[in-house]
């Protein structure tokens, strides 16, 4: 949770157009947390985090990482959730139509190659 929220943060700053300064005077902080929170060194707490969200015009469950859907196919619904994160990869590798068909042909090993090459 701390990876998305520290990137959330961030992007959620940057979108804003505003500086870790102008956001630390906005909630009434100083600029070195915002910087901590945007790098991990800190946890903001509840209250802090209801801050940044209506400061930044998000959800709290965005900021975190909860932002889910729900996949759901003709009528049917499944239980699975994903992020918007998760959702943005499969559909960048739906465009690499012979790498989509290649996962969907044989998942583990084009998964076992691109773990050699990391």
């Amino acid at each position: 949770m701390m990876e998305i929220l520290t990137r959330r943060l961030k992007e959620a700053r940057l979108s804003k157009k505003y500086t870790q300064e102008d956001l630390g005077k906005l909630i009434k902080v100083q600029k070195s947390t915002i910087c901590h929170f945007e790098k991990g060194d800190r946890t903001p707490s509840i209250e802090m985090l209801v801050l940044l969200a209506d400061e930044l015009q998000v959800s709290i469950d965005y900021l975190t990482g909860r932002d889910y859907f729900t996949i759901s196919e003709e009528k049917e619904q499944y239980g699975m959730k994903i992020s918007k994160e998760e959702l943005n990869f499969i559909k960048q590798i739906r465009n690499e139509h012979k790498l989509y068909s290649e996962l969907q042909e044989n998942p583990k090993n084009l998964i076992d190659r691109m773990k050699l090459k990391l």
